[in-house]
């Protein structure tokens, strides 16, 4: 018993010095993608805490689109945004619910928007995530510390903590069903509470987070204690407090006005081929789960991932014939492998559970195959674009499966199947802090042209000084005196006014006729350093991997960024 403390406390440890590990070194990483829009609904609560996306109502559609013809400043109370090619209000074009800007606001009127001081707020979703995978490791995976490394040294969860609601959403839903587990096996009523409440808390973080519920109702129902489905209450209880204030403000529930309108930005074979691509580049666990195949003489599952590999690059090759590059077909081969292996590990590797009796070890695993696919069907289905991110839900259950497999029917434990996985994590450790170095200087592109770097350039104007963009570009544009440009006013450059624009950086349309008028100065090149680039459009999109793209992509004299200064004719 001592032993079993122990070491359940030594993998507490670990867990946390993951948690440090992975979040000190980035707490001054700059203000970045979507950052910015979760800090404008910040600033929103702070000025109107009960009306964090504004009182915008059906009602005030007509009006606004009038108004936005006459360019005329849309009403206030609307907490209008330029998130696009003109301000909206927040209510319609926001994807996700406020909880996180709730928690960033108190940390913004303290201190400003301090990147450190943001970054260290964000840092206990991070701890919880680590301490809920060392919790499911103990419970799933005989407390192995495989599961608790491979999550958290994914580049999925290192490169991913900026001020963005998926980590949180993650961390509160891989906690929600640690915590509602432990409280269904040793009849707890307040840890399942208390589970439940941290998902009606991620439920409103991210809406994706809507998929834990069915799988914490699934747990008791397999158990056979159904009475703890009415521990779920305080999840509901959340949400429902979440829909009726919309009701209230807003007239309509945001989530459905949300799913109304946002539609797949491509077509669902494209959608899961990046859903392959994505996971192959966040775990390389293959190594491992080769290593206890070969072990134990199961040479019906490297088989058929020999199978699943070869027919993934034949549908590669069919489906984007002009796609060569060896990195997108290394990723979405991993991927289509690791998903065969752990889905076949899910169904069979703990027993029977298509007979009676039924052993407890096949409902553990068929439990963690639900709790896999339901993420991979939203990501899938539900989502308009795919992001390494939106894999972050899933990352417990593939790491908990891969390590059951590789537990089973091994006496003594294998040093060469553990030597496996840690030839893996180091190629997953490497690849991930690589990445997030590399997209940390993607982001310092912003604020040093901003801040810094583009007052050196000594180009003199008698006029105001214009960009165009948003993400994390926008905050620093903002913070430097330029004035953001609108499709449809109410204001629009002058001759001899600057218009700075990015290559890179998401923007929106330019004024009708303003781009006849602009004639390029100067331009700012930010070669990448590290040899690899998380956001080109072309080869690499982490942050929302369309097409052919790869999360991150190595190559020589490509560029993180080029600022291109025009003056008005």
């Amino acid at each position: 018993m001592d032993s079993e403390i122990r070491e359940s406390r030594t993998l507490t440890v670990v867990a946390l010095a993951c948690a440090l590990v992975i979040g000190l070194p980035f707490l001054n990483k700059p203000i970045h993608i979507d950052d910015t829009f979760v800090l404008a609904v910040s600033e929103q609560i702070r000025r109107d805490p009960l009306r964090p996306f504004g009182s915008y109502r059906p009602e005030d559609a007509k009006q606004r689109e009038e108004m936005l013809k006459r360019g005329e400043p849309l009403s206030p109370s609307w907490a209008p945004l330029d998130w696009f090619h003109d301000p909206d209000p927040i209510f319609d074009i926001t994807t996700n619910p406020p909880f996180l800007s709730y928690w960033l606001a108190p940390v913004l009127a303290a201190f400003g928007p301090s990147e450190i001081a943001l970054h260290l707020a964000m840092l206990p979703f991070l701890i919880l995530l680590a301490l809920a995978a060392a919790s499911l490791s103990k419970r799933f995976a005989q407390g192995s510390v495989w599961p608790v490394l491979f999550v958290l040294f994914s580049p999925a969860v290192v490169v991913s903590p900026n001020l963005m609601r998926d980590v949180p959403a993650a961390a509160l839903a891989t906690a929600a069903v640690a915590l509602f587990i432990a409280g269904t096996d040793r009849d707890q009523w307040l840890y399942a509470i208390v589970g439940a409440a941290l998902a009606g808390l991620a439920m409103v973080t991210k809406y994706s987070a809507l998929i834990v519920l069915p799988v914490l109702a699934l747990y008791p129902l397999l158990r056979g204690k159904p009475r703890f489905l009415a521990a779920l209450l305080p999840a509901a209880a959340i949400l429902g407090l979440w829909y009726l204030q919309n009701y209230l403000v807003n007239g309509q529930i945001h989530f459905f006005v949300m799913r109304s309108k946002e539609k797949a930005s491509i077509d669902k074979v494209n959608m899961a081929t990046a859903g392959l691509v994505i996971t192959g580049a966040s775990f390389l666990l293959a190594p491992g789960l080769l290593a206890h195949a070969i072990r134990r003489r199961d040479w019906l599952s490297p088989l058929g991932a020999v199978v699943v590999a070869a027919a993934t690059l034949l549908f590669l090759r069919r489906h984007y014939p002009g796609q060569c590059s060896f990195q997108y077909y290394l990723w979405a081969i991993l991927g289509a492998v690791l998903i065969y292996w752990v889905v076949v590990a899910g169904l069979f590797a703990g027993g029977r559970w298509w007979k009676r009796p039924v052993e407890p070890a096949a409902l553990d695993s068929l439990f963690l195959l639900v709790w896999l696919i339901g993420p991979y069907l939203c990501g899938v289905l539900f989502v308009e674009f795919p992001a390494v991110r939106h894999i972050l839900p899933a990352a417990a259950p593939i790491a908990l499966i891969a390590a059951r497999y590789a537990q089973r029917t091994i006496a003594p434990p294998s040093r060469w199947v553990a030597g496996a996985f840690g030839i893996g994590l180091a190629a997953q450790a490497i690849l991930a802090f690589w990445t997030a170095a590399a997209d940390y200087q993607y982001a310092d592109t912003y604020r040093r042209f901003a801040r810094e770097d583009f007052k050196k350039m000594g180009i003199s104007t008698a006029g105001q000084i214009w960009f165009n963009g948003h993400w994390g570009w926008k905050h620093y544009a903002l913070e430097a005196g330029f004035r953001h440009v609108t499709e449809h006013g109410p204001d629009f450059p002058k001759p001899g006014d600057l218009m700075i624009v990015p290559d890179i950086c998401h923007r929106g349309n330019l004024p009708p006729g303003l781009q006849e008028r602009l004639e390029q100065i100067a331009e700012k090149r930010y070669p990448a350093r590290l040899d690899l680039v998380t956001m080109d459009w072309v080869r690499a999109s982490f942050y929302a991997t369309f097409g052919t793209t790869t999360p991150a992509y190595f190559i020589q004299g490509a560029d993180y960024e080029v600022f291109r200064v025009f003056r008005v004719k």
